[in-house]
């Protein structure tokens, strides 16, 4: 939690662990704080700049300040400056010849907020209304109360909503694997607004083809749709701004924390609420780590994580179990994975000041001979291993340890769901902590990121929109996370939140880890640009390849390739957007909350080379 004051900064620590915390309870300044947070050096010019300086939600009961953004867009040929009072800032955006205007305004809600009517008070959610009995025992989440105190989605005039909506059909185009979250509250809004809701289930891996077939065609079948940020430039052309609707209803951007707000706009434009905000940190069974290394302390970078696996996997094997598990896949998965042990050694998408292509570098080549390594320590079947067979080898008690999305941390909890929950047997401990460092540490904040978006086919966007509201509101997303649907909250006031750290144990390592958050690029190329990536490095990962220089060669002129079609090499075209949550905060004058946590331990490069050597790699 963070409070300023004038230039100086003084933060307001959560208690992490003694074994991997660092604090320093002095004040420090706002760039100080950033540097270090962060120390990443800033390379280019933002993509796309979200709305607001500041204004965080702090759980008052009042109703917040809200802050309100005009956005204009023109064309031009170069980057400008653009100066609104005291804020200056430097803006472009992924297209050549966009140019994104930002100028914040604060401003006070200009009524106050109505009551909550009886009729309307038991569908509106709230922990002991939606949380299983066992989740409020366990949490120690306090009943017939709030976890948070202001949300604006309590005090909409329902009935004015349901006059207007009733027996309306809603149809919401959702990712397969997180449908219960959705699932949730739709008895719930159909209450309160009379409306019927169809959630479309889709699986992830064809996730992106059906939506732009859709949105191409377009047929209107969608009123709301789950869109992962990731491909958020690609969608932008058949999504609405939900800016005015955000306006009209009170919903404040600046809630969220920095890593997803600057993923839910994109050229100006709000693509959608914050969903699902995803990071992976790391899961360990510590009393599997202690009958196996006699140790109960999680690896703290990515050599220790070999060294973990190396030395329990005959020991875990002979029990059933392996050490480590991957997601593989011979398309984006692999990006994916691959991408976050790249950033953790230095490794850059692109040539500093362009877009020539970096992936065929030193830092990108042991990442890719890491990940290989770890596959092998990795059940068997392991290179086809999407989220689901991941996520059901851990809940299963197949593996020792992994790093995956927030989500499974919590479901290892739950009695009914997992072989490895204490709360079925005592003798089972789990710890979650920050992901494993390599020579940096830039941890990944993107990829399965969401946002609910309505399309511009859709003949009710209003109603789509307060069904987005609805489910991304702050006590509903606490819920959610609460609840292991395997939809997050990216709300601050909910990620540094005690309560939501007892309900949601994987909260806690990813509010330590966030101000080092490293993101992905966003440009309408990015889907392909990762199946390029993950098509070229998976015939090495299986053995197929033998060379992992070779496979990232090809990796990175298949990328090189589709910049060139898509012009990026032209003259003029502006540099890459700045992809750290804290390079971005500081370009767009945006506070940066910040745990006062930073991790000790980093490799060396050299040791980690040496190692992979003497391990056949």
């Amino acid at each position: 939690m963070i409070i300023r004051s004038g230039k100086n900064t003084k933060f307001i620590y959560p208690s992490p662990d003694t074994y991997y915390a660092k604090m320093s309870r002095e004040k420090i300044t706002r760039r100080e704080a950033l540097s270090t947070a962060g120390k990443i050096a800033v390379s280019a010019v933002v993509a796309g700049v979200v709305a607001g300086v500041g204004g965080y939600l702090a759980g008052s009961a009042a109703a917040p300040v809200k802050v309100s953004t005009k956005i204009s867009t023109v064309t031009e040929t170069a980057t400008k400056t653009v100066t609104a009072g005291a804020v200056t800032k430097t803006v472009t955006t992924g297209v050549p010849t966009t140019i994104t205007k930002t100028v914040t305004a604060t401003v006070s809600p200009t009524a106050p907020r109505p009551t909550i009517k009886p009729e309307w008070e038991p569908y509106i959610p709230r922990a002991d209304r939606f949380l299983p009995d066992w989740v409020m025992k366990w949490a120690k989440i306090p009943a017939g109360k709030y976890v948070v105190p202001y949300d604006p989605m309590r005090y909409v005039d329902w009935d004015a909503i349901k006059a207007e909506w009733k027996g309306t059909t809603i149809h919401s185009a959702v990712e397969g694997v997180d449908i219960s979250a959705p699932e949730t509250y739709k008895s719930a809004f159909e209450h309160l607004t009379g409306t019927k809701l169809e959630l479309l289930g889709i699986p992830t891996e064809v996730y992106h083809e059906k939506l732009m077939a859709e949105f191409t065609a377009p047929t209107g079948r969608y009123d709301v749709c789950e869109l992962f940020v990731d491909w958020g430039a690609a969608y932008m052309p058949y999504i609405i701004d939900m800016r005015p609707f955000a306006e009209k209803y009170g919903i404040d951007i600046n809630a969220y924390h920095p890593a997803f707000r600057m993923l839910a706009v994109s050229d100006g434009k709000l693509l959608g609420l914050p969903e699902d905000a995803d990071m992976h940190v790391l899961h360990y069974r510590i009393d599997r780590l202690e009958a196996y290394l006699g140790t109960s302390c999680p690896p703290k970078t990515y050599l220790e994580v070999l060294e973990y696996c190396d030395k329990m996997y005959e020991k875990a094997k002979a029990d059933g179990v392996y050490p480590w598990c991957v997601l593989c896949g011979k398309d984006f998965w692999a990006m994916w994975y691959l991408y976050q042990i790249a950033l953790m050694y230095g490794g850059e998408l692109f040539k500093p000041g362009g877009w020539e292509p970096a992936l065929n570098t030193e830092p990108w080549e042991v990442a890719l001979k890491i990940y290989k390594k770890l596959l092998e320590y990795s059940p068997p079947g392991a290179e086809h291993f999407y989220y689901g067979d991941a996520r059901e080898a851990w809940l299963g008690g197949k593996i020792v340890m992994f790093h995956l999305w927030q989500c499974v941390g919590r479901q290892a909890y739950d009695p009914e769901l997992s072989a490895i929950s204490p709360l079925k047997d005592p003798k089972n401990k789990l710890g979650h902590a920050p992901m494993p460092a390599g020579t940096h540490f830039r941890p990944a904040f993107l990829w399965t990121t969401t946002v609910l978006g309505v399309p511009k086919s859709s003949k009710i966007p209003e109603l789509g929109f307060l069904w987005a509201a609805f489910m991304t509101s702050g006590e509903a997303s606490f819920i959610l996370g609460a609840k292991g649907t395997g939809v997050e909250s990216g709300f601050t006031y909910v990620l540094n939140n005690p309560i939501a750290w007892r309900a949601q144990p994987s909260y806690r390592p990813e509010w330590l880890q966030l101000h080092h958050g490293w993101t992905n690029i966003c440009i309408p190329e990015t889907y392909d640009i990762e199946v390029a990536i993950g098509e070229a490095v998976y015939p090495y990962l299986i053995g197929k390849e033998a060379s992992a220089k070779s496979a990232l060669d090809k990796a990175n002129d298949r990328v090189k390739k589709i910049l060139e079609d898509a012009g990026y090499f032209k003259p003029g075209v502006p540099p890459p957007p700045v992809l750290s949550v804290a390079a971005w905060c500081e370009e767009n004058n945006v506070e940066l909350p910040y745990s006062g946590w930073e991790p000790l331990t980093f490799d060396k490069l050299s040791v980690v080379k040496e190692w992979l050597k003497a391990h056949g790699l």
